[in-house]
Order: C-alpha cells, then sequence, then structure tokens
C-alpha cells in the first residue's frame, strides 16, 4: 500500500493523509514523462489522476496535471464517510488554476459542493453527510498544477441510507440558444422536479423525459428511492440573444488596428495565433510610449431591446497603475474609418485585471442600453508611457441580451399589425404580411420573402415582419 499517515481526531473521525511529494507513494517508479491516467492506492483510498504526469524540468517532486480531473475515492465506502479535505496544490507559474470540489454519496454521481479555491489549497470540513468520494476539478486545461497532498478526514459511517441529488447534463450559466437538460439519479430512483421556483417534492412533478430550456429556467430536483429523499439540486440557465460574440481562435476576428502614436515602435496590436488572443505590448528592451487601437467589424444592434457587453482579459505590468488610463474599451456609433475623427464613449467595466499576472478576468456585464438600436463598433485602445507599458491580451467578448420584442423599430411598435408566433417546430405568421425576415439569434438570415409558415427547429429567433422585429421561441 502506499505511505500515508493517520491520526485520531476525535472518538470517531480520524485523518489520512495521502502524500505525494518526494514520489514515495507505491507505484510510483512506474510513472513516466508523459500525460496518461494513473491510480495511486493508499490503505484508506485510492486518487484516480485522469491526466497527469511526473516532470522533469520544473514541478519535479510531485504528480503534475494539466487540468484533468483527480478522484479521491475510499477504499471502504460500506463502513466509512468522508467529513472533510484539505488539498494542498503547487504552481510554477503567476498563471493560475482554479480548483473546484465535487462529492459523491455513492463514487458514480459527483455533485458540486460550492468549494472553490485560486490559491495554492482547497479546503471543505462540511462535506455532506455520507460522502463516499471526492473529485477535484480545474478551470483550465494548459495551465499546469502539481498535486501535493491530500488530507481526508473520515468517520464511521452511520449505516443510514444516502440518496445522492439528482446531476444535470449541462451545467447552469448563460447560454445563447435552447437547451436540452437531462437528469439522473441513482438506479432505481425516481426524480422529481420543479422549473418555477418552488422547492421539490415528491408531489412534484417526475421526470420522465430531458427538459426543454428555451427561456430562462431554473430547474431544481430531488431524487427519492424506497422512502428516502435526496438534497434538492438546483441549476440556473439564462437563455440569451448573442448579438456579436469573437474568441479570436481561428483569426483576428476581423479587427483592424490603427496606430495613433507608434515612436519607435513597429507595432503595438497583434493577433497571438497560438494563444488564440489579441495582443498589446509596447515593451521592446524598456517601456515605450505609444497609443494604438483594435477596432471591431460592424456590431449590429439594431433589433435589440437590451445588451450587455463581457470581456475575458489579462492585464500584466501595470506596475500599480489605473487600467483605465492604459487599457480602455471604447465604443462608437460613427465610426467609418479613422478612430481620430469618430465619437467614443469609454465604458466603465468593473471586474477588470488587477495588473499584475497573468489570470484572466471577465468584466461584469457592462449595460449598452445607450446604444441598442444602432449599429455601433467596439475598440480597445493602449496606451503606454515610459512608466508602464503593460500587456493586454483580449480573450473573448460577447454581447448578448433581449430582442426588441415590443421595443419600436423604425418607430413602429412590433405588435402592430401583422406578427409572428412561435408553434411547435415552426413559425407562423398572423396577419397579412409582404415582407418576412427570419434570424437565428447568430443574427443569421435563414428565411426571407412572403412567408406565412416557416419550419425550423427549435430555439429562440428574430422574426422582421415588414420592417417590425420581435423574438419567437419555437418549441
Amino acid at each position: 500500500m502506499a505511505f500515508l499517515t493517520m491520526s485520531t481526531m476525535a472518538a470517531f473521525a480520524e485523518t489520512a493523509t495521502l502524500d505525494f511529494v518526494g514520489w514515495n507513494f507505491d507505484g510510483a517508479e512506474e510513472w513516466e514523462s508523459g500525460y496518461s491516467e494513473h491510480v495511486v492506492t493508499f490503505d484508506v483510498a485510492t486518487v484516480t489522476f485522469a491526466s497527469a504526469n511526473k516532470q522533469s524540468t520544473t514541478l519535479t517532486d510531485c504528480p503534475v496535471t494539466k487540468g484533468g480531473d483527480v478522484t479521491v475515492a475510499l477504499n471502504d465506502i460500506n463502513s466509512y464517510n468522508i467529513t472533510g479535505v484539505a488539498v494542498t496544490l503547487k504552481q510554477w507559474t503567476t498563471k493560475a488554476q482554479t480548483a473546484t470540489l465535487q462529492y459523491s454519496v455513492d463514487g458514480v454521481l459527483f455533485t458540486d459542493t460550492e468549494t472553490s479555491s485560486d490559491n495554492f489549497s482547497l479546503e471543505d470540513n462540511a462535506l455532506p453527510t455520507g460522502t463516499k468520494a471526492l473529485r477535484i476539478q480545474f478551470s483550465s486545461q494548459s495551465n499546469q498544477v502539481g498535486i501535493a497532498q491530500i488530507v481526508l478526514t473520515y468517520e464511521a459511517s452511520s449505516g443510514e441510507t444516502v440518496v445522492p441529488a439528482p446531476t444535470f447534463s449541462i451545467e447552469g450559466g448563460v447560454y445563447y440558444e435552447a437547451q436540452t437538460v437531462a437528469l439522473s439519479a441513482a438506479e432505481g430512483a425516481k426524480i422529481y422536479y420543479t422549473v418555477n421556483g418552488d422547492e421539490p417534492t415528491t408531489s412534484s412533478t417526475e421526470y420522465t423525459a430531458p427538459i426543454e430550456v428555451a427561456e430562462t429556467t431554473t430547474i431544481k430536483a430531488i431524487a427519492e428511492l424506497d422512502g428516502t429523499v435526496s438534497a434538492v439540486a438546483e441549476a440556473t440557465y439564462t437563455i440569451s440573444n448573442l448579438f456579436y460574440g469573437e474568441d479570436f481562435e481561428e483569426s483576428n476576428g476581423g479587427y483592424t488596428f490603427q496606430d495613433v502614436n507608434l515612436g519607435e515602435l513597429s507595432y503595438v496590436w497583434t493577433w497571438d495565433e497560438g494563444y488564440g488572443q489579441l495582443k498589446a505590448s509596447a515593451y521592446v528592451g524598456g517601456n515605450k510610449e505609444s497609443e494604438s487601437w483594435a477596432v471591431s467589424p460592424e456590431i449590429d444592434l439594431t433589433t435589440a431591446g437590451k445588451a450587455e457587453l463581457q470581456v475575458v482579459e489579462i492585464v500584466n505590468f501595470l506596475n500599480g497603475n489605473d487600467i483605465e488610463d492604459y487599457c480602455q474599451i471604447m465604443i462608437s456609433k460613427n465610426y467609418i474609418d479613422n478612430v481620430t475623427t469618430a465619437d467614443w464613449t469609454q465604458l466603465e467595466a468593473t471586474n477588470r485585471p488587477v495588473g499584475n499576472n497573468w489570470n484572466e478576468f471577465t468584466t461584469d456585464p457592462v449595460d449598452l442600453s445607450d446604444f441598442v438600436g444602432n449599429k455601433v463598433r467596439l475598440a480597445f485602445r493602449y496606451e503606454s508611457t515610459t512608466t508602464a507599458a503593460p500587456t493586454w491580451e483580449i480573450a473573448e467578448i460577447t454581447i448578448s441580451g433581449e430582442v426588441g420584442g415590443s421595443v419600436s423599430v423604425g418607430n413602429v411598435a412590433a405588435e402592430e399589425g401583422a406578427k409572428a408566433i412561435g408553434g411547435d417546430g415552426e413559425i407562423i405568421i398572423v396577419g397579412d404580411a409582404n415582407d418576412v425576415e427570419v434570424y437565428n439569434i447568430a443574427g443569421a438570415l435563414i428565411e426571407k420573402g412572403d412567408l406565412t409558415n416557416i419550419a425550423c427547429s427549435t430555439g429562440i429567433y428574430v422574426v422582421k415582419v415588414d420592417g417590425k422585429a420581435q423574438k419567437v421561441i419555437v418549441k
């Protein structure tokens, strides 16, 4: 068996230390360079690395994963429960990993504990009753992290039956099209759920088939087995219209780079193909003065009734200066081809990078109410001085929100005259219409003409009927 230390904490609670530093555990000699699955068995528990590596440089004294799950399961699930855990991580770069913890009462279905950490430790001393296994997940598949030590607190099982909460096939979050969510539970268990915010009971709707989510919905569910009911599992699915999205994985997204002041530099902005990002820097053998803009293609918000912007960005080497003085997010309604002649508004975003590491930050949603109904351009204005020439990386940009619906388009309200309604697998035009345009939520035109019934798949659409826009949900 692999080496561990054990100590008594209370009458029935003990700790087991699963130590990986120094490669003294059983089977360590079989590890080689290269990421692959590994299983390490200790006296109390077994640790499974979905993908881990023994490095010859950098982090050499313990197993290293690059985003692969790490699962810890009790060897005797009938006699013991895990009540607490403390995980010690090691990292060799400033690019952080966010680690999250899941638990399981049967070793098969895992549920989030809502415990996470973006530093070098992950700890939870209040695990749900009946926990038999844990899973550590990481936010990035590229940043390396070492697993140094896992300390388990465990106690004798009470013998009571614990039913795992249901799990969802799709995590809750923001989506830009309708989702089909399947629920799972332990073998033989029945699932009951609600979609109206009420707490589920065994009198709620029994789950028999995947749930179609075409608009923002919170699903709450329980599992029942032989009279025992699980804890409530909950997930919220926000269905939003995506007016604009770019992740720079395949190209620079059609952005143009305009230099107002290059000084002695040859360029500031570039597309980093390796990382899939726009990148700006004015450091070449020292900090250089510059001003350079990255300007988006035209973004159509004419059908939007509500729109919000979010940017995923990284800023380093800001040297303690205010990010708004060096890295500005701008928007314009009248840009043509010259940043110096257009009218620009600097957007006030919160949750921006602190400017001294390579961590990704996602801005809080920025309200674009003043710009809906228009075609706009985004721009990222980079300025540098001899005091600071930060590196600014733009990883992803989204503008999402709600279609105008009853909002006036062309000064005519969408409720007046002919209109579109959603049916089962089709969009139906009610009233006399001369011109109908149907767009998917990404803004692509999919049908146009003198239409009355349009067959289409489940989802959310923007339909213009004689120039009047509205949102239609097809089930």
